[in-house]
């Protein structure tokens, strides 16, 4: 079990993958949502997750005032996971089926063809598989560009290994911050000419 951490569902309990996963530390999670804070306000704003385990990074958007999340995870017994942990946000914030959504498919070709959201993502919270980082995460960024799925005011949070490259930022982003928590590196992006 992990819990969320502020806002609205501050202390919720999220069931979590037995195998298969690697949930973000709370110590993790909680910088990294100040850094995301003191960056872009959250009230209001439409989340990417992906890869998303046990949903937890989108949960803790939402609970932080985001709108809504849209939750991407291929994998079969994670995906279940997902979707009790998704159900039992809803009921808790009395929110529409439409504000929550998983997306039962594999990455980077999910990305693909015109935005679910008009006017793009505010937040997208990419947190790969590390073994995955240095061969997804470039495609999924260049994909976001390329198939405008970022909007005007985006921030892209990566969680990476220590160990893994560090984020090369396509054309049409900027390094905005990036920190190291014990093993874990946290990188965040922005759309340039904001």
């Amino acid at each position: 079990m992990t819990r969320l951490i502020a806002g609205r569902l501050r202390s919720t309990r999220l069931a979590v993958p037995d195998a298969g996963t690697r949930p973000t530390t709370d110590r993790v999670r909680e910088a990294m949502f100040s850094a995301i804070e003191s960056r872009l306000d959250l009230d209001g704003t439409f989340v990417l997750d992906l890869f998303s385990g046990s949903g937890a990074l989108g949960l803790e958007a939402l609970s932080r005032g985001s709108e809504t999340a849209d939750f991407f995870e291929s994998g079969g017994p994670a995906a279940r996971i997902l979707q009790g942990n998704i159900d039992t946000a809803r009921v808790a914030l009395g929110a529409p089926l439409a504000s929550l959504a998983l997306h039962r498919t594999a990455l980077p070709g999910a990305i693909s063809g015109p935005c679910p959201r008009d006017g793009g993502y505010d937040l997208v919270l990419i947190d790969p598989p590390y073994e995955q980082v240095e061969q997804q995460v470039p495609e999924i960024l260049d994909r976001l560009i390329t198939h405008a799925w970022l909007s005007d005011i985006a921030h892209v949070v990566v969680e990476s290994s220590v160990r893994s490259a560090v984020i090369g930022w396509p054309d049409g982003m900027t390094s905005e911050f990036s920190r190291t928590y014990g093993e874990t590196r946290v990188d965040i992006g922005v759309v340039e000419d904001r």
